[in-house]
């Protein structure tokens, strides 16, 4: 059987990933070309944003084959590209995945804490939970988990009283066993 292997990465950003790589990378090919376009997308400013980027399921077998298949071609171009573009499918697939079960001590700040970018985006993906980025890392576990996967986490009780998380307890109730 596999044994279980955490998954920690530093999140990097496609921020300086350029339209020529994205070309060669796929080589042509629009499905890949089109997965590349969104790992980009979702992965740009990350280390804004962190774990909290949920990013699209996408055939990473297929880039992780063509990233193999550039390197073994000796191209130094391409092995350039490669170290570019690799970590960030891991980052993608790492935060696509569903996992059986996700822990962690999630920061702790009050939406007047964020910056003007990190609550914009917050208020975008994470409505329900947008006062404090606990809450919005609750909702994030809970969206990471398999169906009958487990969140752990060590979390002040704000969600449990506050009016303005009624909306994640409704939620909690009727999708996740306490």
């Amino acid at each position: 059987p596999d044994v279980p292997q955490p998954k920690v990465y530093a999140i990097c950003e496609s921020n300086s990933i350029n339209e020529q790589s994205l070309e060669y990378f796929s080589n042509g090919d629009a499905g890949m070309y089109f997965s590349l376009q969104t790992i980009v997308r979702e992965l740009h400013d990350a280390k804004e944003y962190g774990s909290l980027i949920k990013c699209t399921p996408l055939d990473y077998g297929a880039l992780y084959t063509r990233a193999e298949a550039i390197r073994k071609s000796g191209d130094m171009q391409g092995a350039a590209i490669v170290t570019e573009i690799l970590p960030l499918i891991r980052v993608a697939e790492t935060l696509a995945l569903k996992y059986d079960a996700v822990v962690t001590n999630p920061p702790y700040m009050g939406a007047n804490g964020m910056n003007p970018g990190l609550s914009q985006y917050v208020k975008k993906y994470y409505p329900d939970t947008k006062s404090d980025l606990s809450t919005v890392m609750m909702e994030q576990t809970l969206h990471m988990c398999t169906a009958k996967g487990f969140m752990a986490m060590i979390n002040i009780p704000l969600w449990m009283f506050l009016s303005s998380y009624e909306k994640l307890r409704h939620n909690i109730i009727a999708n996740n066993t306490i």
